[in-house]
């Protein structure tokens, strides 16, 4: 079987992205999941998306982990499946509506940059006092604070470092973070910030179902400088620094939206065993 793809980056967020809406695609192609975002042997990504028939809106958006879980939401990716529909010829004038399983999202493309809009949050605050308990974790880790946690369609658990943020073995605090028993059986995302000045924070970011350290996170970065607005006094909107680029996190009468880049890297098609199209999902989606 040949597959078509495009391959786009969202501030160093990478995205392989299929036009699904005959359906060729159910979900529950795990394998062919995997070997799409796999980058030594596939295309390689942090997800894959889908395009998909949407009566109600422009286009639905599906987003698959590298391990070929579903996710309910990612900003980033969001904001890069937006990109690939408009190449479709879906939306107008650059605007697009689009459904996720975390509700309905919108985003205006501008050249090189887009902006999404964000549903509200729909949990603050879970797991922190459990989070908060677990002494032994935060002796071993002293330089980190416990920020907050909330539900940006994903969860997100931000901590705070005041300097060395650079410096932080993120591929050791962010697994023990994401698996810990406050947000199990479901993980969390774990953002680490630094504040950097009222309108800048410095942020690293920590993926479940990626499982290691991503280039960006849209969401995480609206998160944290939500928690932090709080408690650090950070002004609107704020410049996000992360590995792939600088995003931009506005609050407007109350809602929450960011911008960043985006840009398509490549087309390509790739050959698949048939075998890869024919199997059921073995994994929850999440």
């Amino acid at each position: 079987m040949e597959l078509h793809f495009t391959k786009l980056s969202a501030n160093g967020n990478d995205f392989v992205a299929l036009d699904n809406r005959e359906g060729l695609l159910h979900g529950g192609e795990v394998d062919l999941i995997r070997y799409l975002c796999d980058r030594r042997r596939g295309a390689g990504a942090d997800g894959l998306l889908l395009v998909e028939e949407e009566p109600t809106a422009d286009f639905r958006m599906r987003i698959f982990n590298p391990d070929g879980s579903e996710a309910r939401m990612c900003g980033n990716g969001a904001r890069a499946c937006a990109h690939f529909a408009a190449s479709l010829g879906l939306g107008r004038a650059g605007e697009l509506s689009f459904t996720t399983r975390a509700g309905l999202q919108r985003a205006k493309l501008d050249g090189q940059r887009s902006r999404l809009w964000l549903s509200a949050p729909e949990a603050r605050g879970l797991g922190e006092d459990t989070l908060r308990a677990d002494h032994e974790l935060w002796a071993a880790w002293p330089g980190l604070r416990l920020a907050g946690f909330v539900r940006m369609g994903v969860p997100h658990l931000v901590v705070e470092m005041e300097e060395g943020i650079d410096g932080l073995s993120l591929s050791t605090i962010g697994p023990l973070l994401r698996y810990h028993k406050a947000y199990a059986p479901e993980g969390t995302n774990v953002m680490v910030a630094q504040r950097m000045d009222s309108h800048r924070l410095h942020l690293r970011a920590w993926e479940k179902g990626v499982e290691e350290e991503t280039w960006g996170c849209g969401t995480g970065a609206v998160a944290a400088c939500l928690i932090l607005q709080e408690s650090r006094e950070l002004g609107w909107p704020h410049t996000v620094h992360m590995l792939g680029g600088d995003l931009t996190v506005y609050r407007e009468d109350g809602v929450l939206s960011f911008a960043g880049e985006i840009h398509e890297a490549f087309q390509a098609r790739a050959e698949v065993p048939d075998s890869l199209l024919n199997q059921a999902n073995s994994l929850q989606s999440i």
